[in-house]
């Protein structure tokens, strides 16, 4: 019996692509019939990718703004109900100092 090679987790583009992939598939028919975007922004919200830009040593996955930004564009691409010019309250927090 052989061992199965471990996968390496996705990084979080990886998961942007995935997830864009499958709201490409129900992007124009939600915007034909005025639909809401609810069940992509659960989606997004239970990937993680939401605390992309915090760094790990404050629970998030370290991603530095242009991987964040490259992140954003794969929603773009597909779906821009899911990829808003402000994407603090989706991929990171607003700071206030």
């Amino acid at each position: 019996m052989t061992a199965k090679p471990l996968s390496a987790p996705l990084s979080p583009l990886q998961i942007a692509r995935q997830l864009a992939a499958g709201f490409a598939l129900t992007a124009v028919e939600r915007d034909e019939r005025g639909g809401t975007p609810k069940a992509e922004r659960d989606a997004l919200r239970h990937s993680g990718l939401i605390v992309s830009s915090i760094p790990v040593r404050y629970g998030g996955l370290g991603a530095s703004w242009s991987e964040t930004l490259n992140i954003v564009r794969e929603f773009a691409k597909v779906d821009s109900c899911n990829a808003p010019p402000n994407r603090s309250t989706r991929l990171g927090p607003r700071v206030r100092i």
